[in-house]
């Protein structure tokens, strides 16, 4: 597990986290992706969510407890980075705590 981890750094080197677990503090910003550049990471399916922070964005799976009316919201995570079609994503993603709603 690596922890503190940034979404630039994974953009950045998606390699260096391949198949790794991380924990991430992000924003969950539900609908409203549009200060995002989602030509940097990968979308798997239609029921993917964006994440950010202040280093960047990166699509992930689904995460259960969720609900883009409630965003944004500070949340941590735990994923697994994975690579998709040569860009990063995060995968089998766990919501650990919401920090602020």
């Amino acid at each position: 597990m690596i922890n503190n981890v940034k979404i630039g750094d994974i953009i950045s080197h998606p390699e260096r986290f391949r198949g790794k677990r991380v924990n991430l503090l992000v924003e969950y910003p539900g609908w409203g992706a549009d200060a995002c550049d989602l030509l940097q990471s990968s979308m798997r399916t239609r029921s993917d969510v964006t994440l950010r922070d202040e280093t960047g964005c990166i699509f992930s799976d689904y995460i259960p407890g969720l609900s883009p009316s409630k965003a944004p919201i500070k949340i941590l995570i735990e994923a697994e980075v994975e690579v998709y079609q040569g860009r990063p994503r995060l995968r089998n993603t766990v919501l650990k705590d919401i920090l602020d709603s």
